[in-house]
């Protein structure tokens, strides 16, 4: 077999061959369409975690208004009635201590769905590991939850009525929401 290239007739290296492109599509998409598939789906994550934090804040309104005729709170010593101002800046302290566990309940209860979702479609352990500790806080936040303790131990006023309690709340629901907004990208 004689080679019909003379480059290669005294060389011992083999032909270099290259690729041929792929064929154009002809279904008429154009590269410059993937951004906005990700634009629509992060668009979409983003609508998922504004819902699950209005679904959050509803129902922790809700919750409130339907604990709040029963709220009975004690002064600093037992059977003395807790100051006026005192029992006014404290029942909106429980107020939107109740709504913020709650917003920070229904987005653990999103996240714990998507990572089940996710370790039934794919098997994997980092998957099952998320699921547990996103399992292990949302009982966590249940058992913390303001409106079961007033349930079971009625209101103690020896809470300090604070900005930490309020900023630990919102620190938690960025967090839980950054992360929904993650996981559903």
């Amino acid at each position: 077999m004689s080679d019909s290239n003379p480059d290669n007739r005294n060389n011992n290296n083999p032909p270099t061959w290259t690729s041929v492109p792929p064929p154009d599509d002809t279904s008429g998409k154009q590269p410059s369409e993937a951004p906005p598939q990700k634009r629509r789906r992060s668009l979409h994550s983003l609508l998922w975690v504004i819902l699950v934090l209005a679904i959050g804040a509803i129902v922790g309104v809700i919750s409130f208004l339907i604990i709040a005729p029963h709220l009975r709170l004690r002064g600093f010593f037992p059977g003395f009635p807790a100051p006026p101002s005192f029992t006014a800046e404290i029942f909106s302290f429980i107020a939107e201590h109740i709504i913020l566990s709650t917003v920070s309940i229904a987005l653990l209860v999103s996240l714990v769905v998507v990572y089940g979702r996710i370790y039934k479609q794919t098997r994997a352990n980092f998957a099952l590991g998320i699921f547990i500790v996103l399992l292990a806080l949302l009982f966590e936040t249940i058992l913390n939850y303001p409106i079961l303790q007033l349930l079971t131990t009625g209101y103690s006023v020896n809470l300090v009525s604070s900005i930490l309690p309020e900023l630990a709340d919102i620190f938690t629901i960025i967090a839980y929401s950054v992360f929904l907004y993650l996981s559903l990208e």
